[in-house]
């Protein structure tokens, strides 16, 4: 009778990896921040003064007023502003609170004239100056030529609305010259907003960064929909220095995106952006602008059809603050799963820090867009 073989069993390969002996010039340390950087009440405010009060932060795009008249009023840290395009078509940006007693001036988004105050009938201009304040020639040292509504710096980069807080801060423009050559055959600055919804979320800003600019998460919470198509392993980091991070996540060969989020009488189709590299239609990439505006380019001509209308979409979500600035990571479940599709499907994005405990702002505010002229722009909408 044969006896059985034995045969060595070869060793398996370990998954595990040693961490690296040198690491790339300038970074000192891997390691991601402390749990107390996303939930401490004192760094949050620390966050505030020193980065969103001294840094471009993104309110719009200049779309949202389109016509003379046209305003959108929107609180950045804190601070009530009205973005609104004068009657000369210009674009400017205001505080929204009156110089007299601080009343409200306007809210929500519409079309005017004037800002009128409901306390005491002042009324401002467009352009922020002081048109009119009953009764108040007989106050001595009045003087209605020198009271206007103040307002931070403006800046338009690419058709986003820009603002800073800092009187002295550099233009944002030469700061990120080279992702605006990177951006340059997509022609953002063409693109309109055609549709937006919103939706209420509960935690730090820095972890819808964390979030969106890596794809480690795919094999995890996207495991069964988006590894299969854009798999971890295929992620790359655009070799660019400046103030933002470029992430490529291309899909699978022989697969297309395109589609993957809407199906049968959900898809319109739109013309394809002839300016683009076959790299670039290829190529989903995802941009980090510091301190938190959200973007990425995705080349597809799916858009949804709704309301007997086709229309791109635009997305945007709320900070809702509780007794904490902040909770420290979403909750799992499937609207979990959903969102994140929402992320990854939309073209330009923005995002906002949390306000202090008690009040509310515009948190996460993205665009998906489609472009006047032959040459439309869209991408795939949440499903």
């Amino acid at each position: 009778m044969a006896q059985p073989t034995t045969e060595t069993a070869k060793p398996r390969r370990s998954l595990k990896r040693a961490p690296p002996a040198k690491f790339k010039d300038g970074v000192s340390d891997p390691r991601g921040l402390p749990p107390a950087c996303y939930t401490s009440a004192a760094f949050h405010e620390r966050e505030i003064e020193t980065i969103f009060r001294k840094e471009w932060v993104c309110i719009g795009r200049v779309e949202d007023v389109a016509k003379p008249g046209d305003y959108v009023s929107i609180d950045i840290v804190g601070e009530p502003l009205v973005m609104v395009r004068d009657l000369e078509g210009n674009l400017r940006v205001h505080s929204r609170i009156c110089r007299h007693r601080s009343m409200i001036l306007v809210e929500g988004a519409g079309n005017a004239r004037s800002f009128n105050c409901p306390y005491h009938a002042w009324v401002y201009g467009l352009d922020g100056r002081l048109a009119g304040a009953p009764e108040m020639e007989y106050t001595p040292g009045f003087d209605r030529a020198a009271c206007r509504l103040p307002g931070p710096k403006v800046e338009l980069w690419e058709g986003f609305v820009f603002v800073n807080f800092d009187p002295k801060a550099k233009p944002l423009a030469p700061r990120v010259e080279k992702l605006t050559r990177f951006l340059g055959n997509w022609h953002m600055g063409e693109m309109v907003a055609v549709r937006s919804f919103d939706f209420h979320v509960g935690w730090n800003w820095k972890v819808m960064i964390d979030n969106y600019i890596e794809a480690y998460h795919h094999l995890g919470a996207h495991r069964l929909s988006l590894e299969p198509v854009m798999p971890t392993r295929l992620v790359r980091v655009e070799d660019l220095s400046g103030p933002f991070t470029i992430v490529h996540m291309p899909h699978v060969e022989g697969t297309e995106v395109s589609g993957f989020y809407t199906t049968g009488e959900e898809q319109a189709k739109l013309p394809a952006i002839p300016t683009l590299t076959e790299d670039e239609r290829r190529r989903p990439s995802l941009i980090h602008m510091f301190p938190a505006h959200l973007m990425s380019t995705h080349h597809s001509q799916d858009h949804v059809r709704a309301k007997g209308r086709a229309r791109a979409a635009r997305f945007r979500a709320r900070h809702e603050s509780g007794d904490r600035p902040v909770s420290a990571v979403p909750r799992r479940g499937r609207g979990c799963e959903r969102w994140r599709h929402a992320g990854l499907a939309l073209a330009l994005c923005r995002a906002a820090p949390p306000v202090p405990s008690g009040a509310s702002a515009v948190g996460i505010r993205g665009v998906a867009v489609a472009a006047h002229g032959p040459a439309a722009r869209a991408v795939i909408p949440p499903s």
